[in-house]
């Protein structure tokens, strides 16, 4: 089971999954359309969100120094490891 943080305070969005070594982690940023992966240990899937919860844009393992440019309609941007369940995450804690 993964741990999953909704990530809403400005240090909360700032520091994401920067450092971190654990791979359990799942973290959903609301009102947020791209994201970059600068200073990352591990590769992540990374899934872009819509507002009525449908799925716009999927990145597979991702991995570290990557940017991913805004995209239009997404309103939360959904990064944990890799194959961790969309699903779950979506039903659960959007």
């Amino acid at each position: 089971m993964n741990r999953v943080l909704v990530c809403e305070k400005f240090w909360a969005r700032f520091k994401g999954l920067m450092f971190e070594s654990d791979n359990n982690t799942v973290l959903i940023f609301p009102r947020c359309n791209s994201i970059h992966t600068f200073f990352m240990r591990k590769p992540i899937d990374v899934y872009m969100v819509s507002m009525k919860k449908e799925i716009l844009y999927f990145y597979p393992s991702v991995k570290r120094n990557k940017i991913i440019l805004p995209k239009k309609e997404v309103f939360f941007t959904i990064e944990g490891p890799v194959g961790f369940d969309i699903d779950y995450i979506i039903d659960n804690y959007i």
